[in-house]
């Protein structure tokens, strides 16, 4: 319900960059989601994370040592 329609459009041209002259197809929607992800922990726990991947152990630890303090 969040992420707006996209309208995906495949063009046959050859890229000279690629190999065999293909092109990339879903690098865009992949670089935004670790972004999203570590904005949604920080709003649910006010911790902003500097590393990858934030995995659940990691979140857990920052609490405990938050809850220290």
């Amino acid at each position: 319900m969040d992420v707006p329609k996209i309208d995906a459009k495949f063009l046959k041209m050859h890229n000279i960059h690629g190999p065999y002259g293909a092109k990339g197809i879903s690098e865009m929607p992949n670089i935004v989601t670790p972004a999203a992800v570590n904005n949604a922990i920080a709003n649910a726990i006010g911790a902003r994370f500097y590393e990858l991947p934030i995995d659940s152990e990691f979140v857990w630890r920052t609490i405990q040592e938050m809850t220290k303090k």
